[in-house]
């Protein structure tokens, strides 16, 4: 069964899980009925299901990351994998998240428009691939969060307007509680809107501070300059806002608070989830296609090989 009693609401967890009864056993079980012979009704399991067989087939044992991160299913991970990546204050790199579904979204519109897909059917082509893609992850406050904030962004754009932030925050807020109430007790929840809060109240300054403690220097000071490009590249910044939003509500929900969970989430993220992430979705895309399929199944599974050794180590 679940831990964390008493502090855990089990019938509250159930419900938000969609789960109505519960069997306990207190003797060995037999399943009669398997999937084989009463298959499974929830179209957007059997599609995870192929999803997962396709990365594995190109990826071997590194497939159980890619579908963690791509799908937000960590069963295949070990428990000793999970816990390392719980105790590094990183499990949410192994979650469905904002920055994966904001990737993967600009990714399909960089494909559209080198396929000079018309504007006008853009949009809706987004929608659609977002919508079907948060059905995928059972539609987790994270990824509805991220859909709808790019899609209210987005709109602004056409509209010519310049989006606020704390608006579409809310814009979202509001979606995820009309589609599941529950969802306000959920640790994900408010873990998901913690971290996009302090993206937006806290990089803006973050940024006038950085930039006023290393100006852009010149290739002449080698130090100087690499603090600058780091600082300005790779999600470096955003992750640390995020994870300063992040902190207090870690610390009530998990009864901890791994402060040099900060830094390493700096040299983390980047490495899930702008690079892991996109490359695992192109070759899932292209796991059917014979060289390219085994070639990117390689490259992803030797990166999510070093993933596991960093956090490990």
């Amino acid at each position: 069964g679940k831990s964390g009693e008493p502090h855990m609401d089990f019938a509250l967890w159930m419900r938000q899980s969609g789960q109505s009864f519960g069997i306990a056993a207190y003797q060995g079980i037999a399943v009669l009925n398997g999937e084989a012979d009463a298959p499974v009704k929830d179209v957007a399991y059997r599609v995870r299901q192929s999803f997962t067989r396709a990365l594995e087939r190109v990826m071997g044992e590194e497939a159980r990351v890619a579908v963690a991160l791509l799908l937000g299913e960590r069963d295949g991970l070990s428990q000793q994998e999970r816990e390392a990546f719980e105790t590094l204050g990183v499990a949410h790199v192994m979650s469905v998240s904002g920055l994966h579904v904001g990737l993967l979204g600009g990714l399909l519109l960089g494909v559209m428009r080198r396929l000079r897909v018309r504007r006008v059917l853009r949009l809706p082509a987004l929608a659609v691939f977002l919508a079907g893609y948060c059905a995928l992850t059972g539609f987790s406050a994270a990824s509805v969060r991220a859909a709808v904030m790019l899609m209210l962004t987005l709109l602004a754009q056409l509209a010519s307007r310049r989006p606020d932030r704390l608006t579409t925050l809310a814009a979202a807020m509001l979606v995820v509680l009309a589609l599941d109430p529950l969802q306000a007790w959920s640790a994900g929840f408010v873990l998901s809107f913690s971290a996009m809060l302090g993206i937006t109240l806290l990089l803006p300054p973050l940024t006038r501070l950085f930039a006023r403690l290393f100006p852009y220097p010149e290739k002449s000071h080698p130090l100087r300059y690499a603090l600058g490009r780091l600082g300005r590249g790779a999600l470096s910044l955003v992750s640390l806002a995020a994870q300063v939003g992040v902190l207090l509500p870690t610390a009530a929900y998990f009864h901890q608070l791994p402060l040099y969970g900060v830094l390493i989430n700096l040299l983390i993220v980047p490495l899930a989830g702008t690079m892991l992430t996109p490359l695992c979705a192109i070759t899932l895309l292209f796991s059917s296609v014979p060289l390219a399929g085994q070639a990117l199944g390689w490259t992803a599974s030797l990166l999510a090989r070093l993933l596991l050794w960093l956090v490990a180590l």
